[in-house]
C-alpha cells in the first residue's frame, strides 16, 4: 500500500516539547529573507523567522546562519524576537546583515533555534 506524498506522517502529543523542534522546525518556525528596494543606509538583508504563539519563553536565542554554496560559513546573525501583533501574540525573530556579504542566490540561509540551556 502506498501513501501520497502530500499526506505526511503525524504524531499527536499532549504538549510541544523543545525536543520536537528539530523534526518540526521547518513547519513550526519557517524562515525567509528579503532585501528592501529602498533603504536609507548601505543595503541590508533582513532575515525573519516565525515564532509560534506563546513559545518565545522557551527560546534562548535565534541565529540566522549564512552558508556559501561551497559550504563555507559566511556569518551568524542573532535575531531579536519582536511582537508584531498583540492579539494572538504573534512574534518573529528579526536579524539584519550587509547585502555585500553574499550576492543573492550565492548562499543558503539556515535558522537555528536554541533553548534556554543553549541546546539547538
Amino acid at each position: 500500500m502506498q501513501q501520497p506524498a502530500s499526506l505526511g506522517k503525524i504524531q499527536l502529543v499532549e504538549e510541544l516539547q523543545p525536543s520536537f523542534w528539530k523534526e518540526c522546525g521547518p513547519v513550526l518556525m519557517p524562515i525567509r529573507c528579503d532585501t528592501a528596494w529602498t533603504q536609507n543606509t548601505k543595503p541590508q538583508v533582513t532575515g525573519l523567522m516565525a515564532i509560534p504563539p506563546n513559545r518565545a519563553g522557551a527560546i534562548g536565542k535565534v541565529v540566522f546562519r549564512l552558508i556559501g554554496l561551497g559550504e563555507k560559513r559566511l556569518g551568524d546573525y542573532e535575531g531579536e524576537i519582536e511582537t508584531f501583533e498583540n492579539e494572538g501574540n504573534f512574534q518573529r525573530a528579526v536579524a539584519h546583515w550587509p547585502s555585500e556579504l553574499a550576492a543573492p542566490g550565492t548562499y543558503h540561509l539556515l535558522g537555528i533555534v536554541y533553548d534556554k540551556a543553549g541546546k539547538d
